[in-house]
């Protein structure tokens, strides 16, 4: 039995929309472990109709609108679960740019090997450098070993794009015989690939990358917030301290500021996330700040300002101040606001439990135990940062 044109309509919609909605969840603080499972089942079951609609010879895929934000997964990955060449080929004609490329990879990652190895196979040497990039993290994904001859030539392509990606390969998936080719990057002309050599690099160990990653951390650079996400993992309390002040009274977005406190973890910078909690522009940020640290949730704690209409500035909206600055995160407008009050009463009743010059994450000490635990039950970010501070540790262990 073929969909009616009622489903039908809805369904080409709500299937791209429901990649787009688990995909925007992976880093969101408003979502947990449990959250992404339920966005999985959604996708699926979307995914399940369109299967369905495909072995009943009556197709949706060619009325996607491919502009649509997982629009190319959904058709990818039809196509692959149906032997739908056509289908494929519609999906990668759309491949123009991250995102896309993205959805790409997803798709073929979420099949078995036996099942897209034909299609890996046939965009292996495609001269689209976006779909190259997306065949490199299928690549990562599903074998144990990487060829050796065919990685190198992409650490020396011509897109950025394609290098990028096999680096981060290289880091993500430990492999350190390509230390020698990680470490030439390190003096790269093109910042991104300076970047993302000296994030690998440190994930392999490798002497001179931790220097490198110095010159990305108390500069105004594009990938200053990623590099506080990681440097302060790599320092002891001492250092630590000594590098909070030069992002904190330095000329920062206080966005930035807040992360730096977030990530370096030390209960001593709650009161100064407590004093920006009453600043409209900035209260969402300071509370998942403390979140970070403390592990509170202010909605289950009751730490939510109900009343909203006293931070709205009717001169300059909220809205427009936000697109003013480049470290505004896509998820900030859904942050809950705190009730700076209620905060303050909470955290002079909790403040006990955490010992100043002691690193927090999600309110638990930093101990691989409770890392694990962090990685099971807290927010999204605070779930990455327990996942990457453990693979520090082992490999400082090692």
């Amino acid at each position: 039995m073929q969909f009616y044109s009622t489903v039908k309509v809805p369904l080409r919609h709500d299937a791209p929309y429901a990649w787009y909605l688990r995909d925007a969840a992976e880093y969101n603080p408003n979502y947990r472990k449990k959250h992404l499972a339920e966005l999985d089942d959604r996708l699926n079951a979307f995914l399940e109709c369109l299967l369905a609609n495909e072995t009943w010879g009556d197709s949706v895929l060619p009325k996607i609108r491919m502009t649509d934000w997982g629009a190319v997964f959904t058709v990818a990955y039809v196509a692959i679960m149906t032997n739908n060449k056509s289908a494929f080929l519609q999906a990668l004609e759309a491949v123009e740019k991250e995102q896309q490329s993205r959805e790409l990879s997803d798709a073929l990652c979420r099949a078995d090997f036996k099942t897209i190895k034909p299609y890996l196979l046939e965009i292996a040497h495609h001269d689209n450098p976006w779909i190259q990039v997306a065949v490199i993290k299928v690549v990562g994904h599903h074998l144990n070993e990487v060829d050796r001859d065919w990685l190198l030539p992409h650490l020396n392509s011509e897109s950025n794009a394609v290098r990028l990606s096999a680096l981060k390969l290289i880091g993500d998936r430990g492999l350190v015989d390509y230390t020698d080719s990680v470490r030439e990057h390190f003096d790269h002309e093109e910042a991104s690939l300076r970047f993302q050599a000296t994030y690998s690099g440190i994930l392999l160990g490798i002497d001179g990358a931790y220097k490198s990653l110095l010159h990305f951390c108390f500069s105004d650079n594009p990938y200053l917030r990623k590099a506080l996400g990681l440097v302060h993992h790599l320092h002891d309390i001492s250092a630590i301290k000594r590098a909070i002040p030069r992002i904190h009274n330095g000329n920062f977005s206080l966005r930035i500021k807040a992360y730096n406190i977030a990530m370096a973890g030390l209960p001593d910078w709650v009161h100064i996330l407590l004093e920006w909690m009453n600043y409209p522009e900035y209260a969402q940020l300071a509370g998942e700040a403390f979140c970070f640290i403390t592990g509170a949730d202010l909605d289950a704690d009751d730490l939510i300002l109900r009343d909203q209409k006293i931070c709205e500035d009717h001169e300059i909206p909220l809205a427009q101040k936000r697109k003013l600055d480049p470290w505004t995160q896509a998820y900030e407008e859904d942050l809950p606001w705190p009730d700076p009050d209620a905060v303050a009463t909470w955290w002079e009743a909790n403040r006990q439990r955490f010992e100043w010059g002691t690193r927090y994450l999600a309110g638990r000490s930093v101990t691989e135990e409770n890392l694990q635990q962090v990685m099971q039950d807290s927010t999204q970010p605070q779930r990455h940062q327990a996942e990457l501070i453990l693979r520090l540790l082992h490999i400082k262990a090692n």
